[in-house]
């Protein structure tokens, strides 16, 4: 390591955005931007997620067994949800509570379509340390009514967390998706839980990746943030040298400081800024798509390749349904109506399907194909309505709603009841003259008609069947169930 001088200028000029936090009271007045429709909902969306463990630069949560972890964690920190919207960050969004090793907010469900912002901040200086942005509040409109509360599990706030955030901000990144999408089999459930799996991305995670280069340059810059966050977490570092690198946060706060700063360290000559980084195994360099960011890296190299980042073009048309039909032409209650659908791109996640008001199942034919099904109950009534929703393709933008087919195809509820042929019982032995026959259908409310010489019974043909039949033994029985204007099969016996 080497050239002090550039760790004034360069170093932690990182709270420029990662660290740059508000220098306002925390208890000023709040900007608004989203008031909420009322003060009191009856929904809300509990995110819950583990602490990290900022001895580590926030890369690993506390381990399990560090049930402290709340107590040691909240002597040096804070964490707060805000409205990612509101450029002060000071309107909160919900409370956030501490317990053991883990961290959880209960946030209202409003009409406002709210996306929050996730912030660990050091208490002494209220600096921020690390970011998440998860995805944003459902509506209230968008949650089926018998719903009271979604719990998210998992959510991590981390150095990789951090680096979507800061480069989605910078690239102006912030698709308009909610955090879940409630399936169909979940509409009459009071709780719904997803459960984030560990270092797994979720679809607003690689929407926003997609937005920004690619997963790899958010695994890449995530490793400068876990780096600059570690240096400025740890106690070894003194007071003196933290505030005196302070001095050069003011500016508005953008990606390039984090490169910034990380460079710095890299070229620090402190001896307990040299030692945290060897112990704790800190990266020598990151490499953003063809550039290299190392101890030599110019502030131009460090501007330059974020600015490449966000100048990356991407397509910003929103995808469309091209082609849509439903069948069959006609489905009685208990059969099942269904919607084949293509999409003109890839989309990111399946897309909501209702049918009949209710939410279909929708499973994928290929990257672009999808078949929606949903069962007919017996008080649907008339033609099959649908509605296509939810359409997002890889970068997050949305396509619109589509109600209607591309082929002219048609699906009507037949509300005829099946109508079940009559049973014929014909008792056993011999006979010499005639025997006696009875009828009988599991069709409720049908009548039967029979013929005994051998033609079919119609509405003009044929007896109706009141009481047992007397059959000669050369005559030919064949009878039907009639309800209405719809007929059973032919029954016959000789």
């Amino acid at each position: 390591m080497k050239n002090p001088a550039r760790i004034l200028t360069l170093f932690f000029v990182l709270a420029c955005f990662i660290f740059a936090g508000c220098d306002c009271d925390e208890n000023s007045p709040s900007n608004e931007l989203n008031p909420a429709a009322a003060p009191r909902t009856d929904k809300d969306l509990l995110i819950e997620g583990p602490l990290p463990d900022m001895t580590k630069g926030g890369g690993v949560a506390f381990a399990p067994s560090r049930a402290a972890g709340a107590t040691e964690f909240s002597s040096r920190y804070i964490i707060i949800v805000v409205d990612r919207d509101d450029p002060t960050q000071t309107r909160e969004l919900a409370p956030v509570t501490l317990n053991g090793n883990m961290f959880s907010m209960i946030i209202p469900i409003s009409s406002s379509r709210v996306s929050p912002l996730i912030i660990i901040k050091e208490k002494e200086n209220g600096k921020n340390l690390l970011l998440a942005t998860p995805g944003r509040v459902p509506a209230y409109k968008e949650v089926p009514s018998a719903v009271r509360r979604i719990t998210v599990r998992g959510m991590t706030v981390d150095p990789k967390s951090t680096a979507r955030s800061l480069l989605a901000i910078a690239k102006n990144v912030n698709p308009d998706m909610p955090i879940i999408t409630i399936s169909g089999d979940e509409e009459t459930a009071e709780n719904i839980i997803r459960e984030i799996k560990t270092n797994e991305a979720t679809r607003f995670d690689t929407i926003i990746e997609n937005n920004v280069g690619g997963r790899s340059i958010v695994d890449e810059f995530s490793k400068a943030v876990q780096t600059v966050t570690t240096i400025l977490a740890s106690p070894a570092i003194s007071a003196d040298v933290k505030n005196e690198l302070n001095q050069a946060l003011g500016n508005s706060p953008d990606a390039s400081t984090i490169l910034g700063s990380y460079v710095a360290v890299l070229n620090s000559e402190n001896n307990d800024v040299i030692r945290v980084f060897n112990e704790s195994n800190l990266p020598r360099s990151v490499q953003l798509s063809e550039t290299v960011i190392d101890a030599r890296s110019s502030n131009n190299a460090v501007r330059g390749v974020i600015q490449n980042t966000i100048d990356e073009p991407i397509d910003t048309t929103p995808p469309a349904i091209e082609f849509a039909s439903i069948s069959p032409s006609a489905v009685k209650a208990g059969e099942s109506v269904f919607v084949e659908l293509r999409a003109s791109e890839p989309l990111i996640s399946l897309p909501l399907v209702r049918i009949l008001g209710r939410t279909a199942a929708v499973t994928a034919v290929n990257e672009l194909s999808f078949r929606a099904a949903l069962t007919v109950n017996e008080t649907d009534t008339d033609r099959v309505s649908f509605i296509i929703e939810e359409v997002y393709d890889k970068y997050g933008n949305k396509g619109a709603n589509h109600a209607s087919t591309t082929d002219g195809s048609a699906s009507i509820i037949d509300k005829n009841t099946a109508v079940m042929a009559p049973e014929i019982s014909i008792p056993g032995g011999n006979y010499d003259s005639t025997i006696s026959v009875t009828l009988k259908t599991a069709s409720e409310n049908a009548i039967m008609k029979y013929t005994l010489d051998g033609s079919l019974p119609s509405a003009d043909n044929g007896t109706v069947y009141t009481s047992p039949i007397i059959i000669a033994k050369t005559a030919l029985l064949k009878a039907v169930s009639i309800i209405g204007k719809a007929f059973s099969g032919v029954s016959s016996a000789a």
